[in-house]
């Protein structure tokens, strides 16, 4: 009988049976006798205590049988409380105010739905047209569940569940639930069901294998029916595009208030029977500081046709008018210029975000020691990357003037009297021992998201930087190994890949233009590896920890001119690239999502063009480099990237016994 089962509210009645030890101890229980003709005075001190040890005892039972009966019941109990939700759930989705819209997916699996979709990128495991249309449609909910809908809807053309099923549980649930069926889709009957559903539905969207010419027709259906709902169709056939979002990121950085700057969107076209015209989307909006409500700023869309089995790279103009938090999104879909019904485009990754903080002007720190001895003012480093950092920003924001640039040039700095978190990015050039204190400070600010580029000095070792393990992306010990054209590297117990960076091509017609070449190393087990360098060279190992920070550290293994970095032909593009490595790690949403794409951290690693070393650029070098460069031999510089990654622990429950005393 449905009244004496435990999803029944009545039946929580059966906690009265936890009292029931408290009873038994209270009327039932054999009374102590107290001996009042004991002659002995320590016959009664022995009686008395001999009762307190039985009291604690029984008291001790009684608690530990009353928690297990009150926990066996309530375990029995658990349908009630899952019951009581899911009806709330079902009131509230059926019997909700007829003003509250929804969002609902319908899922064709009709028997044509079993078919063998198009491979993923034409590679990799074979999958269901129903499988590939469930997967969209995942990707759909998280979407709408990141713009705040809560109330979302999943309907199957041929209902194989039933319909308290469909209304009670999350989408995630229906999706999984809803099989194949071997009759055709049934689009009258799901028409039919969506009318019934109370409120204003505002999208549906409709995953199925539908023809070109089934499409309009199935949508002009649901617009008739549903009259207030954006109709989206969802073709999952061998002529359905398969489109993504593979590259959201910032051209330029650190982001600069009332400066307009670039934002790059490459869409790809895994498909190769179609080439169709998109509609990306690109908001932007501002976090209010009065009530952390995010308030849209601007909007655009563009068109573009991606052809079969290739990307596409847009760029949007972006101004942002005030020092603050900005969350930019973008979102594609297909574009149909004819009718206002949308046919939208496949792909599990149509969306992409990121969150930006605009400064109001970039700052960045450039720290350095030498000796008197040997080393002049003239021929540091601080001012040849000093000039090389306002060239860059001069390119970049010719009318702005000096009033974004703020550049911090110190000698012999003691971290202690200075506020990391104020820098966008620090430079530590020539250092060869850093103190305790200062080694907790640079790991404070690196793991808080900054960014720290070490150029080590000639007296570095490996126990120059210790403490900063957790940090580096690798330990050079600035010494020449057995070779004097080679640099010994001490690797971390990770896998491991050596880059060179810059190497002339003179097939190119570009003898002063380098180019890259990829050079892995792996290395399952820390250890150390002798890389072979010509004289001039630099090795540059980029790392990225878990919070957003991001360290490069570099090295040559010979001196020229007495200069601690390369000749500025060649360090002009690296210390771009090293800019916008250190400065373009994102703000981490609260839910902790992954914003940041991976191929951001090899940045660095991208192939130099002419272009891109600015025309007419012109700057003061000292006398010494001058020398060095009209005297420079080829060279090669190499690079190392490492990217950081740590694993997530799970913890477990434990679970407390006692012991009856």
């Amino acid at each position: 009988m449905a009244g004496w089962e435990f999803r029944e509210p009545v039946m929580l009645l059966w906690l009265v049976l936890g009292f029931l030890p408290v009873l038994i101890f209270r009327f039932f229980r054999p009374r102590p006798r107290e001996i009042s003709w004991g002659a002995m005075r320590f016959l009664i001190h022995a009686q008395k205590k001999a009762h307190r040890k039985t009291r604690f005892r029984d008291v001790m039972r009684l608690f530990f049988q009353t928690v297990s009966i009150l926990g066996i019941i309530l375990a029995a109990a658990q349908p009630v409380f899952r019951g009581n939700a899911v009806e709330t759930e079902e009131k509230h989705l059926l019997n909700s105010d007829e003003s509250e819209s929804f969002h609902l997916i319908l899922l064709d699996n009709s028997a044509s739905m079993g078919a063998e979709a198009e491979k993923d990128g034409g590679e990799g495991k074979k999958i269901s047209r129903l499988e590939k249309a469930r997967q969209a449609a995942l990707g759909q909910v998280r979407i709408w569940r990141r713009n705040g809908i809560r109330r979302i809807l999943v309907l199957p053309t041929n209902p194989g569940i039933g319909e308290a099923e469909i209304f009670s549980r999350k989408p995630e649930f229906c999706l999984k639930k809803i099989f194949l069926e071997n009759d055709s889709a049934d689009w009258d009957g799901a028409l039919e069901r969506a009318g019934k559903i109370n409120g204003k539905c505002a999208e549906i969207r409709v995953f199925s294998d539908f023809g070109k010419n089934g499409v309009q027709k199935i949508l002009e259906d649901f617009k008739i029916a549903l009259p207030s709902a954006r109709c989206h169709a969802v073709p999952v056939n061998s002529f359905s595009p398969n489109l993504s979002v593979c590259g959201f990121e910032m051209k330029e950085t650190p982001v600069l208030a009332g400066q307009k700057q670039i934002v790059r969107v490459k869409v790809r076209n895994d498909s190769e029977k179609v080439s169709p015209p998109v509609c990306v989307n690109f908001k932007q909006s501002l976090k209010e500081a009065a009530n952390g409500v995010f308030r849209s700023v601007s909007t655009e869309q563009k068109w573009c046709r991606v052809p079969g089995k290739k990307e596409f790279e847009l760029e949007y103009e972006v101004n942002f008018p005030e020092v603050g938090e900005y969350f930019l999104s973008v979102e594609i879909g297909l574009g149909d210029d004819a009718k206002n019904l949308e046919s939208d485009c496949f792909g599990l990754d149509n969306f992409r975000h990121l969150t930006v903080h605009a400064k109001e002007k970039a700052f960045f720190l450039i720290a350095e020691s030498w000796n008197s001895e040997f080393q002049t003012e003239k021929n540091a480093a601080s001012p040849y990357l000093r000039a090389v950092i306002e060239g860059i920003f001069s390119e970049r924001f010719p009318e702005a003037g000096e009033k974004i640039l703020g550049i911090d040039c110190r000698k012999d700095v003691n971290f202690a009297d200075l506020d990391l978190s104020r820098y966008d990015a620090v430079f530590l050039c020539g250092i060869s021992l850093l103190s305790p204190e200062e080694v907790k400070e640079i790991t404070e600010y690196v793991l808080e998201g900054g960014g720290v580029c070490f150029f080590p000095g000639e007296d570095t070792n490996e126990k120059s930087l210790a403490g900063l393990e957790n940090i580096l992306p690798g330990v050079f010990s600035g010494e020449a190994a057995e070779a004097q054209e080679a640099l010994r590297v001490v690797l971390p117990e990770r896998m491991n890949e050596i880059t060179e960076i810059f190497r002339r091509n003179p097939e190119s017609g570009l003898e002063n233009v380098p180019v890259f070449r990829w050079v892995p190393i792996k290395m399952n087990s820390g250890g150390e590896r002798a890389l072979e360098l010509s004289n001039g060279s630099v090795l540059l190992a980029v790392g990225e920890t878990r919070q957003g920070g991001r360290t490069v550290l570099g090295a040559i293994p010979a001196d020229i001119g007495g200069s601690a970095f390369p000749l500025l032909p060649v360090w002009v593009p690296l210390v771009e690239r090293t800019l916008h490595f250190l400065t373009s790690s994102v703000t981490a949403l609260a839910n902790g999502e992954e914003i940041c794409p991976i191929e951001e951290s090899r940045f660095l690693n991208q192939t130099l063009a002419a272009g891109e070393f600015p025309e007419g650029w012109e700057i003061q070098i000292p006398e010494n480099l001058e020398t060095a460069a009209a005297a420079e031999d080829e060279k090669t510089i190499w690079s190392s990237v490492l990217l950081l990654f740590s694993a997530l622990a799970a913890g477990g429950a434990g679970l407390c016994v006692s012991r009856e005393v």
